[in-house]
């Protein structure tokens, strides 16, 4: 299986969110010369579960497809961007204005920008290895550790950088 497609269903009109999502995984090859099998888990928002057992209610087969269902706090939206919708008009106004700005004085800002970008780099490469090994779900203690570290690395990185290379 490969290639999962993810997709929020069930939208609830009236709060701006989504009541579930749809994971469909297809297969790589077809079977026998006929179509791909596809494995569909449909997922709900149940807020008051505690999310310690995930039971599939429904569990069909059917030819080439396997469809799973449940209910489970793991079906609901966690993040909703909504608030950046009202940003979106001064976006490119700003990103334009930004880039004529550096167009005559980006000389000055160049170093500021190489810094910036070797703390943004390395402080993703710590917290997706940091995510990779450690089990940020749990407890808060991986995460703000690596949280910690990330940020240790990429600013002695920027101080190596302002120092000595640039």
């Amino acid at each position: 299986m490969h290639k999962a497609v993810f997709r929020a269903y069930l939208p609830d009109q009236a709060n701006g969110r989504y009541g579930g999502y749809q994971l469909l995984f297809r297969s790589h090859e077809t079977k026998n010369g006929g179509s791909v099998y596809n494995v569909t888990m449909n997922i709900k928002c149940k807020a008051e579960d505690d999310g310690k057992t995930l039971t599939w209610k429904t569990n069909s087969k059917s030819g080439d497809s396997w469809t799973l269902e449940t209910e489970s706090k793991f079906g609901c939206q966690v993040m909703d961007l909504k608030f950046m919708q009202s940003m979106r008009m001064f976006a490119g106004a700003f990103e334009i204005l930004f880039g004529i700005a550096l167009c005559f004085f980006g000389e000055r800002f160049i170093n500021y920008a190489f810094h910036f970008l070797a703390f943004v780099l390395v402080f993703g490469g710590v917290m997706g290895l940091g995510n990779v090994v450690l089990d940020f779900y749990s407890s808060k203690t991986a995460l703000f550790a690596t949280l910690a570290v990330a940020i240790l690395i990429a600013g002695l990185l920027g101080y190596f950088l302002k120092n000595l290379v640039i």
